[in-house]
């Protein structure tokens, strides 16, 4: 981190000037600390001294009374260390810029400025904040799917969102076919009926004469790709009885109806083949095989 900031100061220097007798220290030039100045005679009349390094004299400028108070900015940049939830660590250097040259009692033409380092260590106090979630009263009574039925309780978890369900949370099922009555195209199926994907009833039956007429149909196709010919078509000719529109024929296919009944017989695709050979028409071998697929399955 980094930090920059103002701060008000007091100061006020003292230096130790004297021992604890109060007597001044002389300092000789042999480096002997004496009672008395370096004089001649003084060498055998002085007394040695030590100095006791407790700073009693506050140090004053013989020619300025100077303000022992100043404006200064403190700057600063540290790293901070975490070793746990609680314990962590801090080392940090600062650096003072104050607006004044007499924190030493020494004017020198400028301001006065100190630098700091130190390394702390911090412990934050504190209970762990609890965490929170739900009770198990709250677990016991949750509805997820929101059916009115507790999840403990519930047998068809997600559920669509308004429909109805039983006391189990299942959707309602009025005809017990196994489909639910909001899927059920016939909400009313017989008892133990078998139904499809969407609740029908399958009808066995039809499907049976639907097999046999698929079955026919790939023979009737079988043996006109054995045997290609208008003959072979006009023996498998369908025997249609009842007229469709022509519109619910292909569109590819429609100009091959020439009596817009809406079916497609062997002599209209005979037509269909004349057509293609005389240039007539948008006829193609590939579209004349489709129509001659369409006329066994129709």
């Amino acid at each position: 981190y980094l930090a920059l900031g103002a701060s008000y100061m007091l100061f006020d220097p003292y230096s130790d000037l004297r021992d604890a007798s109060n007597t001044p220290y002389h300092y000789w030039s042999d480096g002997a600390i004496r009672d008395q100045p370096e004089t001649t005679g003084n060498p055998f009349t002085s007394v040695l001294l030590q100095r006791d390094y407790t700073y009693e004299t506050q140090l004053k400028d013989s020619t300025t009374t100077y303000a022992r108070n100043a404006i200064a900015i403190p700057l600063a940049a540290g790293f901070r260390f975490r070793f746990g939830q609680h314990l962590g660590t801090d080392l940090r250097l600062g650096y003072t810029l104050t607006m004044t040259d007499y924190i030493d009692n020494v004017k020198a033409g400028g301001n006065d400025a100190y630098a700091t380092a130190g390394v702390s260590l911090w412990y934050k106090f504190g209970v762990r904040e609890k965490e929170t979630g739900p009770t198990a009263a709250e677990l016991l009574n949750a509805d997820f799917d929101g059916d009115g039925v507790a999840d403990a309780n519930d047998a068809c978890e997600g559920t669509p969102k308004g429909i109805k369900v039983d006391r189990k949370g299942c959707p309602e099922d009025s005809d017990n076919d196994g489909i639910a009555d909001y899927l059920d195209k016939e909400p009313n199926s017989a008892k133990n009926a078998a139904v499809d994907g969407n609740g029908v009833t399958i009808d066995f039956a039809k499907i049976e004469q639907q097999q046999l007429e698929d079955s026919i149909r790939e023979s009737k196709r079988l043996n006109f790709q054995l045997n290609p010919s208008m003959e072979t078509l006009a023996e498998n000719n369908p025997t249609a009885t009842t007229a469709k529109t022509t519109s619910s024929l292909p569109i590819d296919f429609q100009p091959a109806d020439k009596d817009k009944n809406g079916l497609i017989t062997a002599d209209e695709i005979n037509f269909a083949i004349d057509d293609f050979f005389d240039g007539n028409g948008n006829w193609t071998v590939e579209k004349i095989n489709r129509l001659i697929d369409y006329f066994f399955e129709q």
